[in-house]
């Protein structure tokens, strides 16, 4: 398992994007709604980086970071050296293990990173959630972003719905599929997301146990 080796303030200049990194991926307005967060709150996570020469490093995670600081001119930053470079995934899945670096993820990344610790690394559940702090249900959850059709997917994805409401989505489709025993339309999970976006928590929590109930007695 890879790990950070310290936490420190470093000069930027020294700090370079990686190959998989482009400027062009984000707009302008993106760019500058981050530096203004910077700027009003200060840095709240660190970027995460690895050494590739000696006093030279690459960003892991924090691309936007990276350039929000460059566009304020900062002179140095704090990052979180990883041991060594590691991919995205790998990124990810190390990041989950940190709360400061965990909150920069969003569901689909954390996703990404879960299925690659069970998949590439064979890790258990029960071992990823002593290691988070992100209990088995929750853990559930995310792994089942994976069966999701492309539309429900795509709203996660864009922060259009949350995790907790776009699985309930997805689960409601497939438990009417059962009682009616008809293959209902790939969009429908995501209907039922847009529909629920209106609802009150307690309307939510309720009709996540109906699923469990009627599930459960299947």
């Amino acid at each position: 398992m890879n790990y950070i080796t310290e936490f420190k303030q470093i000069a930027v200049e020294l700090i370079q994007p990686s190959d998989h990194h482009s400027e062009n991926d984000y707009s302008p307005d993106e760019i500058t709604s981050v530096a203004q967060n910077i700027k009003e709150k200060g840095l709240m996570q660190p970027l995460l980086v690895g050494e590739t020469e000696e006093n030279r490093y690459q960003i892991i995670l924090g691309i936007k970071r990276y350039l929000a600081i460059k566009k304020l001119g900062y002179s140095t930053v704090v990052v979180g050296i990883v041991n060594e470079m590691i991919s995205v995934s790998e990124a990810w899945a190390l990041a989950l293990r940190y709360p400061s670096l965990s909150e920069l993820l969003s569901d689909i990344d954390k996703s990404n990173a879960i299925k690659f610790l069970t998949d590439n690394k064979k890790i258990t559940l029960n071992q990823i959630s002593d290691q988070t702090g992100i209990n088995i249900e929750e853990l559930n959850r995310y792994l089942t972003v994976f069966e999701f059709d492309k539309e429900l997917k795509e709203m996660l994805e864009k922060g259009e719905i949350s995790l907790k409401i776009s699985v309930i989505s997805h689960k409601l489709k497939q438990t009417l599929s059962k009682l009616t025993e008809t293959d209902l339309s790939p969009s429908t999970s995501s209907k039922i997301g847009k529909k629920l976006l209106s609802e009150k928590d307690t309307y939510i929590e309720d009709l996540d146990k109906i699923i469990r109930i009627i599930d459960t007695n299947e």
